[in-house]
């Protein structure tokens, strides 16, 4: 039994840190897993994560008011409970740093269960997840390689374990693009997000729009390497939405949040297309899973004091020779497909 907690605009429900212990617990160790969540919860896309964690058998329930504010879990073992508390929330927060402490943690053999109540989804939501065909696409080095295979190899595997992802890149063309990120800020990052974008090119509508949603946060001094971040907006916004206009050929316009409340935690790409379908992209790391090697330190240099023109210039030569390995060799990145028809028809 878990305990949910710190501001819900925090929690990451698709980090592998947080949603692979859950399912090594449920599905690989037979342990039935029970997740207490706040009452109310609005955000759209953790109802959604949560609710499919329950279609696979996660109990998603509501604990009853009490002594519960430190509880990070209570175990069931040989018929004892055990009681694990810590004044630590981000351990409990669902992410990165979900059970990873250096702060007190007490346990308890005396504290009794405390009693929870089924979460109630709404009907909307449980009829929506009901009909709308899902694909989790587990990805680990397939994507290594040459920068200018990266994108094209994405959607192939995309495409490939989604039939009806495959059909609508074939036949159908593209009116919006959107992606959501907050962890963009950097050049390897704009650099990733537009060779996952720019095999899209060929099937985008002449006036479709591409909206980026990220958050900028200041860093000071500015770096001098290509995964450094960038320490001024107006310079940050200006070299992307470049970029990605070049690499996308859709006319780009960047939302920057500067706090985590305007922007949802979820990394997701949306396409949508001329029938005004939906295919939607979650990524649980993001572009953050995978790195470009440089072919020397001179492609890798990047001087963010330098013009936009002359940076879009010198990057674009330093990726011709590069390459992209995964960042992680043990953990694999969870990509999610999921189509969503006009007015929620379902089709295969």
């Amino acid at each position: 039994i878990f305990w949910l907690k710190g501001d819900v605009e925090d929690w990451d429900l698709q980090a592998p840190q947080f949603k692979k212990m859950i399912l090594n617990y449920l599905l690989k160790d037979q342990i039935a897993v029970q997740l207490n969540v706040p009452s109310t919860i609005e955000n759209e896309e953790l109802l959604t994560d949560l609710y499919e964690l329950s279609n696979l058998g996660v109990e998603v329930c509501v604990a009853s008011r009490g002594h519960t504010r430190s509880i990070a879990a209570q175990l069931v073992m040989d018929q004892q409970m055990i009681t694990v508390a810590t004044k630590s929330v981000s351990v409990r927060t669902p992410g990165t740093n979900w059970h990873k402490t250096d702060d007190i943690v007490v346990i308890s053999k005396q504290t009794a269960a405390i009693k929870s109540k089924p979460f109630s989804f709404n009907e909307t939501l449980i009829s929506k997840g009901n009909n709308v065909p899902v694909e989790d696409i587990e990805i680990l080095d397939e994507l290594n390689g040459s920068v200018n295979g990266f994108g094209q190899k994405f959607w192939d595997i995309v495409a490939g374990k989604m039939s009806k992802a495959g059909s609508l890149l074939k036949t159908s063309t593209i009116t919006h693009l959107s992606y959501c990120d907050r962890y963009i800020q950097s050049p390897v990052a704009i650099a990733l997000l537009g060779l996952i974008v720019e095999p899209l090119k060929n099937i985008l509508a002449t006036d479709a729009k591409f909206v980026i949603t990220t958050l900028f946060k200041d860093k000071q001094p500015n770096g001098k390497r290509a995964f450094d971040n960038w320490s001024q907006k107006e310079a940050f916004e200006g070299y992307s939405k470049q970029w990605l206009a070049r690499k996308s050929g859709a006319n780009v316009s960047l939302f920057i949040g500067s706090s985590n409340r305007d922007v949802p935690h979820h990394r997701a790409l949306t396409l949508t297309f001329d029938d005004e379908s939906e295919l939607h992209i979650r990524f649980d790391q993001g572009m953050g899973y995978w790195h470009i090697r440089f072919n020397s330190h001179s492609d890798l240099h990047f001087d963010f004091e330098d013009s936009t023109d002359n940076l879009l210039a010198h990057f674009a030569r330093s990726l011709e020779d590069a390459t992209i390995e995964n960042f992680n060799s043990k953990w694999s990145t969870s990509i999610v497909a999921k189509h969503l028809p006009k007015h929620g028809i379902s089709g295969k």
